[in-house]
């Protein structure tokens, strides 16, 4: 059932604030899982000391487009920086929610 998998990866998801979350029950220093979303899916990975005061975290789409406003991990780190296909996305973090700016981040694959 993949509600289960949902809770195991610490999945959520609201379309209407485009805002996606991540809080892995289980090997949260290099976790990697499988997402869906409503009209996209992919690959999510996070790796770094545990309560993730540095580290890195990637999105990756495989099929379809992701729209997102908001990233949010269970983190400890005071700034963050982000990009797509190379490029820097404006990016603020406050208490582990990594907020992009000019509108949000879009993905495809």
């Amino acid at each position: 059932h993949w509600n289960i998998y949902d809770q195991a990866c610490g999945h959520t998801y609201d379309s209407v604030t485009a805002a996606l979350s991540f809080d892995p029950r289980s090997n949260a220093s290099n976790f990697k899982c499988f997402f869906i979303l409503a009209e996209g899916w992919g690959n999510f990975s996070q790796t770094g000391p545990a309560g993730l005061p540095s580290g890195e975290l990637q999105l990756s789409v495989l099929w379809g487009k992701i729209h997102l406003k908001s990233l949010q991990v269970v983190s400890s780190a005071k700034s963050a920086s982000a990009s797509a296909g190379g490029q820097p996305v404006p990016a603020c973090l406050n208490n582990g929610v990594v907020t992009f700016g000019n509108g949000g981040l879009s993905l495809s694959e």
